[in-house]
């Protein structure tokens, strides 16, 4: 779950107050020593993209200035890919003229969930449908930032999508990381936005929010995203979840006419159900989480456990693949003053993400600990499904299950155990002949942070 997000015409009136206080940090701040600009990034025309390099900040005003140049026609992108969802970041873009571009009404401009007027999420984009030629500058201001990696990406691109009549979502397993043990020590741990939702008593793995009865949990992130070619989207009517599969029309950046006009196709979609610790609906049966240790050399695979959450309200928080530029803008199909109550959604190219404080998002390691409580040392297989009951239709149902194989060493006692990552993947399991590996997604803002990094490896 995310901070809730108010109506989207509440939140747009919002946006400007932000930026305003954005405006006045760029003004103070472009002496001081956290504002260097990153300069002149180069020239883009269609087809083209342009990277920043990735940057680690920290401080109570911070901005970054990246200039461009525009050459010929094209749809104008500009996204900022951030390492975590809890500071206050503002994107802002100004023409060859230095007037700043309003955002279009699929485009988010900021995130500040402290301030209760965003959601959580690791990326913004801003996008203008006929872009003027010539220099055009994108800033980047940031309040009260604690280690924050960032990277910037610019593209001139053409919105038309593929010739499918019909454009349904391909959903793909977003690899379980961020492993522990700790439970959070927020009182509201399905709410709190994650900067008031740290880590608590080390000894303690399992919060009193989530199943009674259980007292040993393997805490870990997890999601899945959309590589389709349309939106994921679910309406609710009376706890029935129901499909709209849009049409492809001449608006490829915008189905909220799709969904006001019926241009859909709709089919049952299972079931949904509220969740009284998130506080809004889920989608069903719509996951499933699986503990396997790893046994002897032949790497047998043995249940030891499985998680209680299986629901979700998907919500476009992170671009699915930065190295394509195929999706769709954030907020496309966006279904403002319903969501998470009588619809969700997952745009095209976007994936989401709960992470390991939210009640549920764990498996039960009982079967596997020691005498002590702690988790029993040796390998094993956390397994994420994705539609595990094939509610969904989809262009591919072949690659919904992924896995991320672990390590637990062993610290000494409850609460002292270390997790490392060994291997991701989509497929069954590391002995999968048909999976693939999958590189770490932050690896990028870990480097920013120490050039030094090395991710850990096993044995």
């Amino acid at each position: 779950m995310r901070s809730p997000m108010s109506a989207g015409h509440v939140i747009r009136r919002r946006w400007s107050a932000f930026l305003s206080i954005a405006v006045l940090t760029l003004a103070v701040s472009a002496a001081g020593p956290t504002s260097a600009a990153n300069g002149h990034l180069g020239s883009i025309g269609f087809g083209g993209r342009l990277d920043g390099s990735a940057e680690f900040l920290n401080g109570l005003s911070v901005t970054r200035e990246y200039t461009f140049d525009v050459k010929g026609r094209g749809r104008l992108r500009v996204t900022l890919d951030l390492s975590n969802r809890d500071d206050c970041v503002a994107l802002q873009l100004f023409d060859p003229s230095g007037s700043q571009v309003n955002p279009a009404s699929y485009d988010y401009p900021y995130v500040c969930p402290a301030s209760g007027d965003s959601g959580q999420v690791f990326d913004i984009e801003l996008s203008v449908a006929k872009p003027a030629p010539g220099r055009w500058r994108a800033v980047v201001n940031g309040i009260d930032v604690i280690d924050l990696s960032l990277r910037l990406r610019i593209t001139l691109d053409d919105p038309s999508k593929t010739k499918a009549t019909h454009l349904y979502p391909d959903l793909v397993p977003w690899l379980p990381w961020e492993f522990g043990f700790a439970a959070p020590a927020s009182d509201h741990p399905g709410t709190a936005h994650d900067r008031d939702n740290q880590p608590g008593d080390p000894a303690v793995s399992c919060h009193p929010d989530e199943e009674p009865g259980d007292t040993r949990c393997l805490r870990f992130s997890a999601g899945l995203y959309n590589v389709g070619n349309g939106p994921m989207y679910i309406s609710f009517r009376d706890d029935i979840a129901y499909q709209h599969i849009y049409r492809q029309d001449s608006t490829p950046l915008d189905f909220s006419d799709n969904e006001a006009r019926g241009r859909y196709l709709e089919r049952t979609a299972g079931s949904g159900e509220w969740h009284t610790f998130h506080e809004h609906r889920h989608l069903a049966d719509f996951v499933l989480y699986e503990l396997l240790e790893v046994i002897g050399p032949s790497g047998t695979l043995s249940p030891v456990g499985t998680g209680d959450k299986h629901g979700y309200c998907t919500f476009s928080q992170q671009i699915a693949d930065w190295g394509t530029t195929k999706q769709d803008p954030q907020y496309s199909s966006y279904p403002s003053g319903v969501f998470c109550d009588a619809a969700m959604t997952l745009e095209r190219g976007w994936g989401d993400i709960y992470r390991w404080q939210r009640p549920g998002q764990y498996v039960s390691y009982a079967a596997v600990a020691d005498a002590d409580g702690s988790m029993r040392a040796g390998r094993y297989v956390l397994r994420l499904t994705v539609d595990p009951e094939d509610n969904i239709g989809e262009t591919n149902d072949s690659n919904n299950v992924g896995y991320t194989l672990i390590e637990v060493i062993d610290g000494g006692g409850l609460g002292q155990d270390t997790v490392i990552v060994c291997e991701q993947g989509l497929g069954t399991g590391p002995s999968d002949p048909a999976r693939q590996v999958v590189p770490d997604r932050f690896a990028w803002a870990k480097l920013a942070a120490d050039p030094t990094y090395v991710a850990p490896t096993c044995d």
